[in-house]
């Protein structure tokens, strides 16, 4: 595996419910996302995400519902922010549905 899959997995043993790690090589990134089964539980579905961003934005991207990837040439930086984005509006959605606050840690 990727050592950003190796960050993501230490984030979320750190206590984390979501991580997306990304890193830069000349004009290409890499992104990979990991979640906890209990977001899974909750409907997360990262695979999907990933997949949706990729395509809106011409990368390759996909996976599984808690652990998933994109990359391709593009700002690494930039496709974090729309990753997490992405991530924060689900917890939203859910917060709405469940009429509570959602307390955790995309990262």
């Amino acid at each position: 595996g990727s050592f950003e899959s190796s960050v993501c997995r230490a984030l979320l043993d750190a206590g984390a419910d979501v991580a997306f790690v990304c890193s830069q090589r000349d004009d290409s990134f890499r992104l990979s996302a990991r979640a906890t089964q209990d977001a899974v539980r909750k409907g997360l579905s990262l695979g999907s995400i990933l997949a949706d961003v990729g395509g809106e934005t011409g990368t390759a991207g996909g996976g599984h519902d808690g652990a998933a990837g994109v990359s391709g040439i593009g700002d690494a930086e930039a496709m974090l922010h729309i990753c997490k984005c992405r991530a924060m509006d689900f917890f939203r959605e859910l917060k709405l549905r469940e009429g509570r606050r959602w307390t955790g840690t995309p990262v």
